[in-house]
């Protein structure tokens, strides 16, 4: 990664289909980007498998992101994927200063075994979360 992205405050890369090796080059770069306010992977067919990986690394690095979408992703067809992040999510999502997170046009409404309804709550806990799109 160029030393120049050190300063990159929003980064998005929508309607690409970077799929899941796509999302886990991107996730890699994350930590070396301290600046990045808005990460916008909406639209790329990431899958579960995909978004477990971005999770991980975003429940590793420090970033201060205000703005997480990853609307348009199929995020819940896999339960055994959906199930591994969706804790890590919520143990990110907890502790983030994240104002706008948007999840809209994925599959939630298939999820079972309380999972939907732990994420749910962690957004009624988050003090600083302002625009839900599910």
């Amino acid at each position: 990664m160029s030393k120049h992205f050190d300063k990159l405050q929003i980064l998005s890369i929508t309607h690409n289909k970077i799929g899941v090796q796509g999302v886990i080059t991107v996730a890699e770069c994350l930590p070396k980007l301290k600046q990045l306010t808005t990460l916008d992977l909406s639209h790329d067919e990431i899958g579960d498998q995909g978004i477990c990986e971005l999770v991980k690394e975003l429940d590793n690095c420090n970033l201060n992101l205000m703005e997480l979408d990853l609307s348009g992703n199929c995020i819940g067809k896999n339960f055994t994927f959906f199930s591994k992040y969706c804790e890590i999510l919520i143990h990110y999502l907890a502790g983030s200063s994240i104002q706008t997170m948007c999840l809209g046009f994925n599959n939630l409404r298939g999820c079972t075994n309380g999972l939907l309804d732990k994420l749910l709550l962690c957004f009624n806990e988050m003090a600083s979360l302002k625009t839900l799109d599910l």
